[in-house]
């Protein structure tokens, strides 16, 4: 007998959504399928980015302050993540979150003046065709 895992649906949203740092509630694009669900959250010189996203990859819940030279590959590895790779220094500070239940990565972040990085629109855009 073969065993089926339980997938999640997920919020799939990036700083261009203008709920996407409080998606509960709102019109907020979310897709079915995936092991893990995901929230980033950067910050750096009173600008701040949001993604939610989801894993193809099993990911125990967990909240970790790390740099993407310290990010768990599984958590690396993940499209919205690439997008912001060429934005970031080895140095700057992300915080990235898995969890395991449907619509878990819907937590408000608290944002100021949000920063939209060109790739991620086209990446999100891309995900929900």
């Amino acid at each position: 007998a073969t065993l089926k895992s339980k997938t999640f649906k997920c919020y799939v949203c990036a700083t261009d959504n203008q709920h996407c740092d409080n998606p509960v509630g709102h019109n907020v694009p979310t897709l079915d399928g995936f092991m893990s669900c995901l929230t980033y959250y950067y910050e750096s010189g009173g600008d701040s980015t949001v993604l939610r996203s989801g894993s193809i990859f099993q990911i125990d819940d967990q909240c970790n302050t790390v740099t993407i030279d310290t990010m768990d590959e599984k958590m690396l590895n993940n499209t919205a993540v690439s997008s912001l790779k060429s934005h970031l220094r080895s140095s700057d500070k992300i915080k990235a979150c898995a969890c395991n239940s449907d619509l878990c990565n819907g937590a408000p972040t608290n944002t100021g003046t949000m920063m939209i990085f060109a790739a991620v629109p086209l990446i999100i855009q891309h995900l929900l065709q």
